[in-house]
């Protein structure tokens, strides 16, 4: 058996927990292998970063740090990167946190089906990006009257995610059917009732054709999402169709009390309509 194995095997059963990081780091240096005892420091220097102070000397010192081992490693780790991402502009695209793959970057619909997802079950990514609403029509997603869109219940794995971006320009969000019909559209159905989101902290859907009825459904719907209880972050910016009648919608909606911050710059909203979600959210507002 591959001696690593063990190690990661808990890394992906615990990965928000850094003590299995922490203890993989210190088995990797007692081998005083040269590519191992520099992964230990790396990994031991992403985990600091991610409590020091960005103002801070400590913060600079392991930045600089942080793109030595970088610079003189990260040729060779890629290759422990699943295929699809190994070769070419893709792998340009990952982010490294807390000494391993966080976030693969942007992929379409066909390629989170067709590989993202296996690497979400094979890396410990928080972070899931997915974009192009142009995509065909692939296995595992369904198809709604305007576009291709995910059936997230699909993909239990997606409880391992902190953080998901959906888009620019996912029609499947909006708009929606009439406010009287019962038959939401495939994207909202599913993004809302999957029960798969149990550790997502931060949704931005920012850039997409989000409108006011569009936010009434997802307000009314909020409370009972998988996502409600961990919800930190909303970001709705550059929705240009939300408008002060949206901002009345998140203004009064229920459930939004958890959020730290919710994000609607570059939208329909008036400065009237920012003073009403300001007296909801204070400087939570951005």
């Amino acid at each position: 058996m591959d001696p690593h194995e063990p190690f990661l095997k808990a890394i992906l059963a615990s990965r928000h927990d850094d003590l299995p990081r922490l203890v993989y780091a210190d088995w990797l240096e007692e081998t005083g292998d040269p590519d191992s005892v520099a992964h230990a420091h790396f990994i031991r220097t992403q985990i600091n970063l991610e409590s020091a102070d960005p103002r801070s000397d400590l913060y600079h010192e392991l930045k600089a740090l942080e793109a030595r081992i970088l610079d003189w490693y990260l040729d060779d780790w890629r290759y422990d990167l699943p295929e699809f991402v190994r070769y070419g502009s893709a792998v340009e695209q990952v982010k490294w946190r807390r000494g391993f793959p966080d976030d693969l970057g942007a992929m379409n619909v066909r390629e989170f089906v067709e590989h993202g997802y296996t690497a979400l079950i094979e890396l410990p990514l928080s972070a899931i990006h997915i974009t192009d609403r142009t995509t065909l029509p692939v296995t595992g997603a369904r198809i709604s009257d305007n576009g291709t869109s995910l059936a997230f219940q699909s993909f239990p794995a997606l409880a391992h995610i902190s953080r998901l971006k959906l888009g620019p320009s996912f029609h499947p969000l909006a708009p929606p059917p009439p406010l009287d019909s019962d038959k939401p559209t495939v994207m909202f159905d599913s993004l809302v009732s999957a029960p798969v989101f149990t550790s997502l902290r931060q949704l931005d859907l920012s850039e997409n054709h989000i409108d006011d009825r569009w936010l009434v459904r997802f307000a009314a719907a909020y409370p009972v999402a998988s996502f409600a209880p961990t919800l930190e972050f909303l970001d709705l910016s550059t929705n240009f169709r939300i408008t002060d009648a949206g901002a009345n919608v998140l203004a009064a909606a229920a459930g939004f009390d958890g959020l730290k911050s919710l994000r609607v710059r570059d939208t329909g909203i008036t400065s009237g309509g920012m003073n009403m979600l300001r007296k909801r959210f204070g400087s939570r507002i951005g």
